[in-house]
């Protein structure tokens, strides 16, 4: 083995070791097996690291923080390796067991860890959000420590959920860096001016901070690339853009050329439209996170495509037995947008929320004839002539009962997308048009999911398993069907699974 590895060069020995960034089993062996194994193998393993609070933390003073455990083992060395770096579950105050309630607390332990990251480029915190009595305010003490971390790493992509008043105006003065901004799940109760009164001692402390670590504060200004909102962290974005305004911020919301939307709420949309101007890129989940909504809300209407759009990725439920006013909504924004427009990509997600009463496979797209058909007028005519793609995904859900009362066999899954086809004769014709199902059988991001499957080159149906993993070349009988449910929900059936699977799956359910 010696022989091996020293007739092989370092640079060599390295590609090899990249190959297994995604398998920490591997990369742990191959740390052990040689000395020149072990830095790049140090390097994928640290480059991503997840810190998990665990629930003994809260009632336990003793328990030790995950902090201190990831600090004794870094080396100069290994801190530079961590690129990326998430914590989940985070609860800052620690349950007082006689007082039975949640004190605030400043993380100490967390701050001395942040002070030591060096080359981050993302960087995720996520509130506990499944204690009710649990503090989702940050101190100030760890807030100055994390707006700190950000500028002076030049972190690029910051996710931040479930937190509530953080001072979101203080990114906009003093972090240049961040290109990619989630806040999901966020709440600001505040009005725009109820964190002025501390941006001057946080401008002081930054600086501060700065001087003590030898780096130049920046006179340039940095700008936004992407953002995504949902129905409650639409108020912290609005705070933000009135911060970039101001004539010492460092951070602009000028030339955001993508947009995440989640949700239906009629403040979020208005504010993707005040940053549309230069937006390439628009993804629109409308239910995900917050529950199917049910009908397409008309309030929604009004949203309209931003000029400048380039890929457009939408994702909406669809019950066959209502009026889609979704594709409504579609239709007319397409014809709205058509005159010097840019599109070239659009995907459709809708997730079958019912099927017809007596199992015809050739009705379910009756409701929306006369929308399929304007759809494809616009999209298949000349108002888009840079259209290269229109890929359509019809979402079911999976399930595992062997009793298959009122199941509806796979083939009457392939007649609805041929029926849909049928009703896009331009589309097809023009060959931009591609038309399949999909299936997770956990609840995955579905929109994520198809968007995965394109990039991957997945065609013929989309099965995505427990394990998260894509299943290909799965043989799909008569055997396999999918069905209503008592909700009414369609969904399929996948048999032939292993039995121990199996016996998880129904432990999960």
């Amino acid at each position: 083995m010696a022989l091996l590895v020293s007739a092989l060069s370092q640079e060599l020995l390295d590609t090899i070791i990249d190959e297994l960034h995604d398998d920490p089993d591997a990369l742990k062996s191959c740390s052990l097996v040689s000395w020149q194994f072990l830095p790049q193998s140090q390097k994928n393993l640290f480059e991503n690291i997840q810190l998990e609070f665990p629930w003994q933390l809260l009632g336990n003073h003793d328990h030790r923080h995950p902090a201190h455990r990831l600090r004794e083992i870094l080396t100069p060395r290994l801190k530079r390796y961590i690129h990326h770096f998430r914590i989940t579950s985070y609860i800052e105050n620690i349950r007082v067991p006689e007082l039975r309630c949640y004190t605030q607390n400043t993380d100490t332990a967390l701050i001395l860890l942040l002070e030591e990251l060096q080359q981050l480029q993302s960087f995720t915190l996520s509130v506990n959000s499944d204690n009710s009595d649990a503090c989702r305010k940050l101190s100030f003490g760890l807030v100055s420590a994390l707006i700190t971390m950000f500028r002076l790493t030049q972190v690029v992509e910051v996710n931040m959920h479930f937190l509530e008043e953080f001072p979101v105006r203080r990114l906009a003065l003093h972090c240049l860096s961040i290109k990619k901004l989630n806040l999901n799940e966020s709440r600001r109760f505040s009005n725009l001016d109820s964190d002025k009164c501390d941006v001057f001692h946080e401008e002081a402390s930054i600086h501060s901070a700065a001087a003590v670590l030898g780096c130049k504060t920046s006179s340039t200004s940095g700008h936004l690339d992407v953002i995504e909102v949902d129905s409650y962290s639409w108020t912290y974005f609005k705070a933000l853009l009135e911060a970039t305004k101001l004539p010492h911020a460092q951070l602009t919301m000028s030339s955001v050329h993508e947009v995440v939307l989640i949700g239906c709420n009629p403040s979020a949309l208005d504010f993707a439209l005040e940053v549309a101007d230069d937006v390439e890129r628009l993804t629109w989940d409308y239910d995900h996170c917050i529950g199917p909504l049910g009908p397409f809300r008309p309030v929604t209407a009004f949203f309209t495509l931003p000029p400048s759009l380039r890929s457009l990725r939408l994702a909406f439920s669809h019950l066959n037995r209502e009026n889609p006013l979704h594709l409504d909504w579609f239709g007319q924004a397409l014809w709205r947008n058509a005159q010097n427009n840019h599109l070239e990509d659009i995907v459709l997600l809708l997730k079958i929320e019912d099927f017809p009463d007596d199992h015809d496979a050739t009705k379910a797209w009756n409701k929306a004839s006369h929308q399929l058909s304007m759809i494809d007028s616009i999209l298949g005519g000349y108002e888009y002539p840079h259209l290269r793609r229109v890929a359509i995904f019809l979402e079911y859900l999976s399930f595992y009962d062997e009793d298959m009362d009122d199941s509806i066999p796979i083939s009457a899954i392939n007649v609805v997308m041929e029926q849909l086809k049928e009703r896009l004769p331009l589309l097809h014709r023009n060959g931009v048009l591609s038309v399949q199902w999909l299936l997770t059988e956990k609840e995955q991001k579905g929109l994520g999911v198809a968007l995965m499957a394109l990039q991957r080159g997945i065609g013929s149906g989309v099965h995505v398993g427990m394990d998260g993993e894509f299943k290909i070349g799965h043989k799909y009988t008569e055997k396999n069907v999918c069905r209503k449910s008592e909700n009414g929900t369609v969904s399929i059936q996948l048999d032939g699974w292993p039995q121990d699977l199996y016996d998880a799956i129904l432990e999960d359910v």
